[in-house]
């Protein structure tokens, strides 16, 4: 007999500790999703016998109540074998060295074990290995550089146990690397900018752990991308606007963080996001209307943030089934159903004066170098007039920064009184058309206090 099948049959008790002595033959073996085992440290006996097996390419037992230890022997198995699977089932102890005598394994299943310790270096030499799940054990320790040789890899899982340390190096040499599953450990340290080399990466779960710093722009160079997880992390700055370029994403979280700032405008370049969670951060500034284009998108949360001012209508923002906002203080609007106080009328209108100031200021850059160097008049001490002119000149300009500062913040009780902005404006524009400028009629420091 080659293949001998008795997976979902509702099978219990022990498996006969000599089966491989009298099916030397078998080239598959699948005693999954049964009742077999006891938790006992016997259970798993009949491994040794399938030493004998020499042609044996599938061992699968998963799902049953299999406990003790992985045998040793299980080094003496074929080196035929390519699936290992021990998933499910009640295993303590270590995850022995002699694992990596399998050296055409390509696929090594363990998830939802008791196994503890750390994950043997010898893993390493598993070059064929293409999918790894060790996830929901108590493994500990650093997760070993010697899995980044794994070269073959499409899949690891090493979700919910406890590995430390940082996120190995050399991760970007798994070429075709397409999923990443490290959440729910005690990783720590910042996201290194080589996370963008691994641009085969279709899903990346960092979720739970303790990574911190800033996001690195070179996330935006994974193109490839439909599913991003970095939440509850410690992480900060801005969210990088890079984010964009991932155009296939499909599921962000970056929700329980410190992230500040607005949110991306790049984030209109997301067109099939459809779950986009940024809660639980440090996030300002207004919800633009992009995110009402956003077709695709069925579940958008942005709660306990410091977002402020009007709050579109369209789209996403008309299901309040599907959007969570609470916790921002500062928003205003909206459809009926968000039940969301009235804007003022300054919020609805928008804030022109300030939009005009910074145009103003914007106009003003390529004359900046000007108005900040000495002229070589004043260098050579020609004329003081012209010193005293260049000083008050700059001295508006600064002014008139700060005016434009002062007229653009988001909530309107924070703006510059719209009275004193044009008396400060129209005071700037004298000086700049020469009237004043000698005399104490007008000056820009006036208007310099006005901002405060």
């Amino acid at each position: 007999m080659r293949t001998l099948d008795l997976s979902i049959s509702n099978l219990s008790g022990p498996v006969p500790s000599d089966l491989g002595r009298m099916m030397k033959d078998l080239f598959i073996l699948n005693l999954g999703k049964n009742n077999l085992g006891s938790g006992d440290s016997n259970d798993l006996r009949f491994i040794d016998s399938l030493t004998n097996c020499s042609k044996l390419q599938k061992l699968l037992f998963y799902g049953n109540g299999f406990g003790g230890i992985l045998p040793t022997t299980i080094a003496n198995l074929s080196n035929q074998l390519i699936n290992l699977s021990g998933s499910v089932n009640q295993l303590v102890g270590t995850i022995p060295e002699g694992i990596s005598n399998l050296v055409n394994l390509a696929g090594l299943f363990l998830e939802d074990n008791l196994f503890i310790g750390v994950i043997p270096c010898e893993i390493g030499k598993l070059r064929n290995l293409q999918y790894l799940n060790l996830s929901r054990n108590k493994l500990f320790g650093p997760i070993p550089s010697s899995i980044c040789n794994l070269t073959q890899m499409y899949r690891l899982s090493l979700e919910e146990n406890n590995f430390n340390s940082s996120l190995p190096s050399g991760i970007e040499n798994i070429p075709g690397l397409h999923t990443l599953n490290l959440s729910y450990n005690v990783l720590a340290g910042p996201i290194p900018n080589t996370i963008g080399l691994s641009t085969s990466l279709t899903f990346l779960n960092l979720a739970h752990n303790s990574f911190m710093g800033a996001l690195p722009l070179e996330i935006g160079k994974l193109n490839n991308l439909q599913g991003l997880d970095i939440s509850d992390n410690k992480l900060s700055g801005h969210i990088p606007s890079t984010l964009g370029n991932c155009l296939r994403l499909e599921s962000l979280h970056l929700e329980g963080n410190m992230f500040q700032g607005s949110i991306p405008l790049s984030f209109s370049s997301l067109r099939g996001i459809e779950i986009l969670d940024l809660s639980r951060n440090n996030l300002s500034g207004r919800i633009e209307e992009y995110l009402a284009a956003l077709m695709f998108l069925k579940n958008l949360n942005l709660s306990f943030n410091n977002l402020a001012g009007e709050l579109p209508s369209q789209g996403v923002f008309g299901n309040l089934s599907v959007i969570s906002l609470v916790g921002n203080k500062g928003l205003c609007g909206g459809s009926a159903e968000m039940q969301l106080p009235t804007c003022p009328k300054s919020v609805r209108k928008g804030n022109r004066l300030g939009f005009k100031v910074i145009v103003a200021i914007a106009c003003m850059i390529p004359y900046s170098r000007m108005l900040f160097e000495e002229p070589k008049e004043a260098r050579n001490d020609v004329d003081q007039n012209e010193k005293i002119r260049q000083a008050k000149v700059r001295e508006c300009l600064m002014s008139l920064m700060r005016i434009g500062v002062a007229c653009s913040a988001e909530s309107p009780g924070e703006r510059m009184n719209v009275k004193d902005a044009l008396v400060g404006l129209m005071t700037i524009k004298e000086v700049f058309l020469g009237v004043g400028i000698h005399g104490k009629r007008h000056s820009c420091e006036g208007t310099s206090r006005a901002c405060y």
